[in-house]
C-alpha cells in the first residue's frame, strides 16, 4: 500500500493496465491451454483446473520464471492421480498454444521431478518422511523406518518380523552365472519368471532442445515412469526412495503378497527397457539402532554403483 500511495496518478494507471493486460493473456492462454488439453482428454473436464494451471499461465504471460509453477502442476497432476504421460502431454498442449510450440528440455525436467517426488512419497507418507530437498537418501530412509519401528514396538512386534526393505538396483548389468550375491542382500527374489515383455513404445518425450538438455530431460521421464511402475505395484502409499541413480528402496510388509508384487515390478519394469533390473528383498533387524550396519551397506553399495 506504502508503494502505491508514492506513485503518481500516471504511474498508477500504467500499472493497472500492465496487470489487467497480463491477466487477460493469462486467461486467454489458460483458456486456449483447457479446450485443448480437453480435446484429448475429454473426461477430465471437472478436474483438469487446479491453481497451479493459472500460476503457470500467469508466469508465462508475465515472463517470469515458470519453473516453480511447473513443479506445482507436476505434483497437482500427481496427486490427482494423472500418468506422467497424460501430464507431459498436457504441459505440450500449453506449449502449442505458443510460438515455442513444445516446451523447453528444463521444464520437462522440471515437471516429471516433482511428478515423480509426489508418486513416490504422497503426501501422508511425506508427513513422517519429512520435506527432504531431495528425492531421497539414507537419512530420509532413517526417518521412515522409525517411524515403522515405533509402530512395530505399539504394537509389541519386533521390527524383522513383520517388515522388510524391497531393494531395486536398475544400473548394474545382470550377474554372470554363478556370481556371488552382494553380501548386503538379504534372500533374493527372483526378478522375472517367464519371457521378457519387450519394452513399451509409450508417449515421445518433448522434443525441445538437443544435447545435454535434451539427455537430462529423458532422464526425468525415465525417472518418473520408473516411479509409475513401482507405485503401480505399491498402490498402498509405502514411500518409495530413491537412494542413489538407478537404486530404490521400498519399506513394506512382509506378506506372501511381496512375492507377487516384485514379479509384478520387475515385469513392469521391463516394459520400459529395464529388464536388467535386479530386485532382493533386505531382512530388518528387530531394533532401529541395528540398523546402521544396513544403512552402511547400502551406503557401500551405492557408492560402489556411482563410482
Amino acid at each position: 500500500m506504502d508503494d502505491e500511495r508514492r506513485l503518481t496518478p500516471t504511474a498508477a494507471h500504467r500499472r493497472a493496465r500492465a496487470i489487467t493486460r497480463f491477466r487477460t493473456e493469462a486467461v486467454v492462454l489458460r483458456e486456449a491451454w483447457r479446450a485443448a488439453a480437453l480435446r484429448r482428454c475429454p473426461e477430465r473436464t471437472g478436474g483438469w483446473w487446479t491453481p497451479a494451471v493459472d500460476s503457470l499461465t500467469r508466469a508465462i504471460a508475465e515472463t517470469r520464471d515458470p519453473r516453480p509453477a511447473c513443479a506445482r502442476l507436476g505434483r497437482a497432476r500427481a496427486a490427482a492421480g494423472m500418468g506422467v504421460d497424460d501430464t507431459l502431454a498436457d504441459l505440450t498442449a500449453l506449449y502449442r498454444q505458443l510460438p515455442a510450440g513444445e516446451p523447453p528440455a528444463h521444464l520437462v525436467r522440471t515437471l516429471c521431478d516433482s511428478w515423480t517426488a509426489a508418486t513416490l512419497v504422497p503426501d501422508h507418507a511425506a508427513a513422517c518422511v519429512g520435506a527432504l530437498p531431495r528425492l531421497g537418501s539414507v537419512g530420509q530412509l532413517r526417518v521412515v523406518l522409525k517411524e515403522i519401528a515405533r509402530r512395530a514396538c505399539r504394537a509389541g512386534v519386533p521390527l524383522g518380523n513383520r517388515h522388510v526393505l524391497l531393494v531395486a538396483d536398475l544400473a548394474v548389468p545382470p550377474p554372470a552365472a554363478g556370481s556371488v550375491p552382494s553380501p548386503m542382500a538379504g534372500p533374493a527374489s527372483s526378478p522375472m519368471t517367464g519371457p521378457v515383455p519387450p519394452p513399451e513404445a509409450g508417449p515421445a518425450t518433448p522434443r525441445t532442445e538437443c544435447g545435454e538438455d535434451q539427455a537430462i530431460a529423458e532422464e526425468s521421464v525415465l525417472r518418473a515412469r520408473v516411479a509409475t511402475r513401482f507405485r503401480a505395484s505399491f498402490p498402498d502409499g509405502e514411500p518409495i526412495i530413491r537412494l542413489w541413480p538407478g537404486g530404490y528402496v521400498v519399506p513394506t510388509t512382509a506378506s506372501a503378497e511381496l512375492a507377487h508384487r516384485t514379479v509384478v515390478l520387475s515385469r513392469g519394469l521391463a516394459r520400459i527397457g529395464l529388464a536388467t533390473a535386479r530386485l532382493w528383498c533386505q531382512d530388518l533387524p528387530d531394533d532401529i539402532p541395528a540398523t546402521q550396519t544396513l544403512f552402511r551397506h547400502l551406503a557401500d553399495f551405492r557408492h560402489r554403483t556411482e563410482g
